[in-house]
């Protein structure tokens, strides 16, 4: 049996048109294919969105490697499980995190002196005053380690931890000797 093309259906329906009972069951058929196409359109619409996002995902995915590929059954599928990344990302940002919380312990620490000069690189004072600084020399590494922590300042669901390694360590501080005639200034 062959098709009926849109021009035959045009054709048969005006010809059928005058019928009340015809009429009625023409106007719920067009109602309906109406419908069918606007639910068509939002189908593909939606579709479109659905691989959009999911290529930003799969996008994301891709530096977990077999990671983000790997099923719960320890199988290794061929493309990223979407379901995965969520759970990778949020591993990524607790391990961030206690580097983070690490790193912000290290430059309290290495702020530290020694007879008046940074411990690390022992080139420049860190203190005047009596009062204790940060070290002047932009090549020492906790001038990069706090460049480092300032680029990427901790959210507020996560400053509070930091903030407390911060003032632990600055308590445990104490201001240097005063720096004797034969020291260089």
């Amino acid at each position: 049996m062959s098709e009926i093309t849109t021009e035959e259906r045009k054709r048969m329906r005006r010809e059928l048109r005058g019928i009340p009972a015809v009429d009625r069951l023409l106007d719920a058929l067009e109602e309906t294919e109406r419908e069918r196409d606007a639910l068509s359109q939002e189908a593909r619409h939606f579709h479109c969105n659905e691989m959009f996002y999911r290529g930003i995902v799969e996008e994301i995915g891709k530096p977990f490697g077999v990671a983000a590929r790997t099923s719960d059954d320890g199988s290794v599928q061929d493309s990223i499980l979407a379901l995965k990344v969520p759970e990778l990302v949020q591993t990524l940002e607790r391990q961030r995190d206690a580097l983070r919380e690490a790193l912000w312990a290290l430059s309290m620490h290495a702020d530290g002196i020694d007879n008046g000069y940074c411990t690390i690189c022992r080139a420049h004072r860190v203190f005047t005053d009596g009062k204790i600084g940060l070290c002047e020399n932009p090549k020492c590494i906790s001038h990069i380690v706090r460049a480092a922590l300032e680029a990427s300042k901790p959210t507020a669901e996560h400053a509070p931890a930091t903030a407390n390694a911060t003032q632990q360590t600055a308590q445990t501080r104490q201001s240097p000797p005063a720096p004797t005639p034969n020291e260089p200034a």
